[in-house]
């Protein structure tokens, strides 16, 4: 996570016209290869932080999204 957080904040830094643009964080929520599963809470900091948006990549088919969310911290209130 530090790696991300140096980058997001490089870019941030570096770039004058950076909040005004769209700036996106491409992420699987569960890595095929290990079976891994992103630290998405932390993710979702950085991107409130940052002011950046994210992009999900989930086929999470056996758990409902809301529910997976919420579990991990993500999602908050009813629904």
């Amino acid at each position: 996570m530090e790696s991300l957080r140096n980058t997001l904040e490089e870019i941030t830094l570096k770039n004058k016209r950076a909040k005004k643009l769209r700036r996106y964080i491409v992420v699987e929520a569960v890595y095929q290869n290990s079976g891994q599963i992103a630290p998405l809470g932390e993710i979702v900091k950085l991107k409130e932080k940052y002011r950046f948006r994210v992009l999900l990549d989930s086929q999470l088919i056996w758990c409902p999204w809301k529910s997976w969310t919420r579990s991990h911290g993500i999602l908050r209130g009813s629904g």
